[in-house]
């Protein structure tokens, strides 16, 4: 029996004790690398502290305004204020260095609220979202542009986001939550093609679009972007979404570049990348987030860098997308860089163009974040040369 007992009692004998050395070893290990054990699903955008950009030159706009859209073709930029004087202003950049106010045209209503302008040949395209319309401006001299046409529908209520493909423009209805296709196809009589209206799926309908035979939306009132088919474009459809309250929180604008969205989040101070190559069912990759980014409203996409004006914080910072799942801040202007409520971005060969105001600011490219040209790009507007609107256009 006693040796029974004793034979029990070492099976019993605790465990040798955990090595203190190991356990210090291990404990230094993730204290050098406190991302092990982390996952790898959700990995932390990196940013970098704000450098300066170099500004080559800023205009002072006409009026008391609210510069929110523009769009450059050739050595044209066209900027639309829905200020006080709910107008739109062409300014001649061939000099980069001496921007000049060449020619506006002001209407209370039939530019009221304008928003977006996008150009094709000698027209631009202005939508009015206080008054609900699509205005076509003929600008063929620009320094006197003159009205050519117009159209207004109750679909168009709230009228922003603004895309031009082919013979048609579509249209997102932000009060209406409505996406709406106009033939354009003589831009002297623009007639309703087809829409769709949805106020839960298209709230706050933002901006818009195209891609092939689907249109991407942002609905901002439902922290979404939203897919439809329109093949058809009497009969469009929804056929995909994604909401995010974080990444897509009152999701503003957005470019579609190879199968994925790059989406300005307002409320989520973020740049969000969706992918969307099947448009039935979109997929959040990423997004790069920060007090850089407060306020994100609009963007531009320059090879692998996203120019994105935060319109709270009054900056424009650039973000390294080159991996979608992990886009990192790379750099923003400096806190002493006047671009207060900093809206419409466009990349116009070597500079960055932005409105902020009553104002419009040229900053020369950085060529040390390395932008290169990574093929056509759809986001609000078809590339000169890239689409079959023409025209380098840009909200």
């Amino acid at each position: 029996m006693g040796q029974i007992l004793d034979f029990w009692r070492r099976k019993r004998r605790p465990p040798a004790p955990f090595p203190l050395a190991l356990l210090v070893a291990i404990l230094s290990l993730f204290a050098a690398h406190p991302s092990l054990g982390q996952s790898a699903a959700a990995p932390r955008p990196a940013t970098v502290a704000a450098r300066p950009l170099d500004r080559t030159a800023t205009l002072l706009l006409p009026g008391f305004g609210n510069a929110i859209g523009i769009a450059v073709s050739g050595t044209h930029a066209y900027v639309v204020d829905a200020g006080i004087g709910h107008r739109i202003i062409v300014v001649d950049i061939a000099d980069p260095a001496a921007p000049r106010v060449v020619g506006t045209l002001s209407d209370l209503f039939r530019l009221n609220g304008a928003f977006t302008v996008r150009v094709a040949g000698h027209y631009a395209y202005v939508t009015a979202a206080g008054s609900g319309r699509l205005e076509i401006i003929d600008m063929a001299r620009p320094d006197r542009p003159v009205f050519a046409a117009g159209i207004a529908d109750a679909r168009l209520a709230g009228a922003r986001g603004l895309f031009l493909a082919g013979r048609y423009a579509y249209v997102a209805g932000n009060a209406s939550g409505s996406l709406v296709i106009i033939d354009v196809a003589d831009p002297l009589h623009p007639v309703v093609a087809g829409s769709l209206t949805d106020p839960v799926r298209l709230a706050g309908a933002d901006s818009v679009v195209v891609d092939g035979h689907h249109a991407y939306v942002t609905a901002g009132a439902a922290n979404a972007l939203v897919v439809l088919d329109v093949a058809d474009p009497a009969a469009p459809a929804i056929v995909g979404s994604l909401e995010d309250k974080f990444a897509l929180g009152n999701a503003k604008e957005l470019v579609v570049r190879n199968g994925l969205a790059y989406v300005a989040s307002l409320a989520g101070d973020s740049l969000a990348i969706v992918d969307v190559s099947t448009p039935s069912a979109p997929v959040l990759l990423g997004a790069a987030r920060g007090a850089l980014l407060d306020g994100a409203k609009n963007l531009t996409l320059d090879g692998d860098i996203a120019y994105v004006t935060a319109n709270s914080g009054g900056r424009l910072t650039l973000v390294g997308v080159a991996d979608p799942r992990a886009p990192a801040i790379l750099r923003s202007t400096a806190d002493g860089e006047p671009l207060p409520d900093a809206r419409g971005v466009v990349v116009a060969g070597s500079r960055v163009l932005v409105v902020a105001r009553d104002r419009l600011t040229i900053f020369a490219i950085a060529r040390d974040a390395g932008p290169v040209d990574a093929g056509p790009v759809a986001a609000g507007r078809v590339e000169a040369g890239r689409g079959a609107a023409g025209g380098t256009q840009y909200r």
